[in-house]
C-alpha cells in the first residue's frame, strides 16, 4: 500500500470521495505523463484487468512525450523556458533569434530531462559536471565536440560542477541588478530547489530606516533584527553568484561564440558589496560547486521535489500540498535513492491522483476531479490523433530574416502558448486550470486545422490515421466509425445507439446534406469532436 494512500483513507473515512474507473484512471495517467490518450487496446486491457494499470505507468514513462512533460514540470520552478530573441550573429546569421533563444534557454531543462529519463540520481541536477546542448547552443558557447543534436558535453571553461547551477540558462533568466548583489538569484535558487521563497516572509520593517539612503540600508542589513531575519541567510547564498555574468549582450558582442560567462576573478566581489562570505544556512561554502553539493544533501531539497511533483501532476498549488503528503512521498523518494520515476509512479497510483469527485459539498473545494490539459498536452493529443502540428515558417512573416519553423502552440512570442492557457516564464508565470475566451478560441482553431488536415490525409492514405473506414456515408458505417472515434478521441466505450453517437450522426448528416461533400461532413464532425471539453480535461 502507498503511504500517501493510507493517509488519504484516514482523511476520507467520513467523506470518501468518488474515484475514477480503471479506464478513466488510465486516461489521466496517459495525459499526465505523455500528453496523449491511451490506445483503445490499452483501455481494453485495464478494463479486463485493472491491476495492470501500473504496467502502463512504467511504459508511458519510456516514450518521447514523457520527456516534454519533465521539461514542463521543471520549467514551473525554474522559469527558464523564456521564448525570447537572441541576436542572429555569425555563424548563426541565418538562424532566427527565437530559435537561438530556445536552444540557449533550453539547456537547463534538457539536462534535468536526461537525468530523470536515464534513471540517474535526481541530485545530479545540482551536482552534474556536464551540460546538454544542441548544435545552436554549441555554436553560441564555442563548443566544438563533433556531435550533433541534443547531447551531453563536459562543462566548458573549467567552472565548478553544479548541474543547472553551472549552466548559463538559469542565470540568463534570473539576472541581478547591480545594487541587488545577486539576492534575486539567491531567492530564485531557494524557491526552485528548497521551496523557500524569501518573499513569503512577513517582515515588519522599522520606520526609522531610510530606504532611500544606500549606506543606511547597508547598515540595517547587518545590524537590524528585522532585516537579519532574511539577509543572514540570503546574502551568504547570494555571494556564490558574483562570478556569473548577468547580461552578456551588453558588451558590444557582434559574433558568436560568447566569451565565458563565468569569471572566477569576480568570485570574491562580495567583499566589496555585502561583505558576506558564501554560505548555506549556517554551513560554510566556497563556490557554486560546493553549493550544489550542500543543496543535494539538504532534506528540504528532496521534500521540495516531492511537493513540486505532486503539485504539478495533481494541478495543486505548491503551497497547498499537505505536510503529510509531502512526508509520505519524500520517504518513498529517498528510499529509492532519488529516482524521479519512482516518485512519479507513486503519485500516479495514489488514491489522491485518481479522485473523480467529492462526495459532499463541504469537501468539494479540496478535490480536483478534473485536471486541465496544458497547451502542449492538447497539441500532443491532437498530433497523436491526426498527425497535425500547428506550425508556420517565419519566412512567411518576415522574409529574408533566416530560416525557422515556429510551433505556434509552444511559442509565446509568435504563437498562442499564453492564449492557450500556459505562462511565458517571464511575465505570465503560471498556467490556468479553467477555460476562458482565449483558451476556447485556441482549441476551436486548432481543432478546425487538425480536422481538415487529417480528413485530407486519410482520404488518400493506404492506412488511414483516424478515419479507419474512410469517408463513409452509409448510416451503419458512419455510426460504427463514430463509435471508434469516441474510443480513440475520448477513451470512452459507447454504444451505437447512445445519445452521444446519435448527436454526432445527426451533425454528420446535416453537414452532408448541406454540402453534398463527404470530406466536408467528416471535417465538420471531427472539428466538433475535437472542440469538445473532453479534449481539455482528463
Amino acid at each position: 500500500l502507498h503511504r500517501v494512500d493510507r493517509r488519504q483513507r484516514q482523511m476520507c473515512i467520513r467523506d470518501r470521495p468518488e474515484y475514477l474507473s480503471p479506464e478513466e484512471h488510465l486516461v489521466r495517467i496517459s495525459m499526465a505523463l505523455r500528453g496523449t490518450r491511451p490506445s483503445v487496446a490499452d483501455l481494453d486491457t485495464v478494463r479486463q484487468d485493472p491491476d495492470r494499470v501500473a504496467e502502463f505507468v512504467d511504459a508511458y514513462m519510456e516514450g518521447p512525450g514523457f520527456r516534454e512533460t519533465i521539461r514542463d514540470l521543471h520549467n514551473d520552478a525554474l522559469l527558464t523556458g523564456v521564448d525570447g530573441q537572441l541576436p542572429s550573429y555569425a555563424p548563426l546569421e541565418d538562424v532566427q533569434g527565437f530559435a537561438i533563444s530556445n536552444s540557449v534557454m533550453g539547456t537547463t531543462l534538457r539536462l534535468i530531462e536526461r537525468i530523470v529519463v536515464e534513471d540517474r540520481p535526481y541530485s545530479e541536477i545540482v551536482t552534474a559536471d556536464t551540460w546538454v546542448v544542441d548544435d545552436i547552443a554549441a555554436a553560441v558557447y564555442g563548443i566544438d565536440d563533433g556531435g550533433s543534436g541534443w547531447r551531453e558535453v563536459p562543462i566548458p571553461g573549467g567552472r565548478p560542477a553544479a548541474g543547472i547551477l553551472s549552466d548559463n540558462a538559469f542565470f540568463l533568466r534570473h539576472v541581478s541588478a547591480n545594487a541587488n548583489f545577486h539576492r534575486g538569484r539567491a531567492n530564485a535558487v531557494s524557491t526552485a530547489l528548497l521551496c523557500l521563497d524569501y518573499e513569503d516572509n512577513n517582515i515588519e520593517l522599522d520606520e526609522g530606516i531610510d530606504l532611500t539612503d544606500v549606506d543606511a540600508v547597508a547598515t540595517a542589513l547587518t545590524t537590524n533584527p528585522a532585516c537579519l531575519a532574511c539577509h543572514d541567510t540570503l546574502d551568504p547564498l547570494a555571494s556564490h553568484f558574483f562570478a556569473i555574468v548577468g547580461n552578456p549582450m551588453g558588451n558590444q558582442i557582434t559574433e558568436y561564440p560568447l566569451p565565458d560567462l563565468y569569471i572566477p576573478e569576480r568570485a570574491e566581489d562580495w567583499m566589496e558589496s555585502t561583505g558576506r562570505a558564501p554560505g548555506f544556512y549556517g554551513e560554510e561554502s566556497s563556490d557554486i560547486g560546493t553549493l550544489g553539493a550542500l543543496i543535494s544533501n539538504d532534506p528540504r531539497f528532496t521534500a521540495c521535489t516531492a511537493r513540486r511533483f505532486y503539485a504539478y501532476f495533481t494541478r495543486t498549488d505548491v503551497g497547498e500540498v499537505s505536510g503529510d503528503t509531502v512526508d509520505a512521498l519524500d520517504a518513498v523518494f529517498v528510499e529509492s535513492d532519488l529516482q524521479a520515476k519512482v516518485l512519479i509512479r507513486e503519485i500516479m497510483l495514489s488514491d489522491a491522483f485518481r479522485i473523480a469527485a467529492a462526495s459532499t459539498e463541504d469537501s468539494a473545494d479540496e478535490v480536483h476531479g478534473y485536471l486541465r490539459a496544458r497547451p502542449f498536452q492538447v497539441a500532443r493529443t491532437i498530433e497523436d490523433l491526426t498527425g497535425f502540428r500547428w506550425e508556420i515558417d517565419v519566412q512567411l512573416l518576415q522574409p529574408g530574416t533566416g530560416a525557422g519553423v515556429v510551433d505556434l502552440v509552444r511559442s509565446a512570442s509568435v504563437g498562442f502558448q499564453v492564449l492557450g492557457g500556459s505562462g511565458d516564464s517571464f511575465t505570465v508565470l503560471g498556467s490556468i486550470d479553467t477555460t476562458n475566451a482565449t483558451t476556447s478560441l485556441f482549441q476551436r482553431q486548432l481543432a478546425a486545422e487538425a480536422s481538415s488536415f487529417v480528413v485530407e490525409q486519410d482520404a488518400v492514405a493506404d492506412t488511414p490515421r483516424l478515419l479507419s473506414a474512410g469517408l463513409v456515408t452509409e448510416d451503419a458505417a458512419v455510426r460504427a466509425q463514430i463509435v471508434t472515434l469516441f474510443g480513440r478521441i475520448y477513451g470512452e466505450a459507447v454504444e451505437e445507439d447512445s445519445e452521444d453517437v446519435n448527436d454526432a450522426v445527426a451533425l454528420f448528416n446535416a453537414a452532408l446534406a448541406g454540402s453534398g461533400d463527404p470530406a466536408r461532413a467528416w471535417k465538420t464532425t471531427l472539428t466538433a469532436m475535437l472542440r469538445d471539453l473532453g479534449i481539455l480535461f482528463y
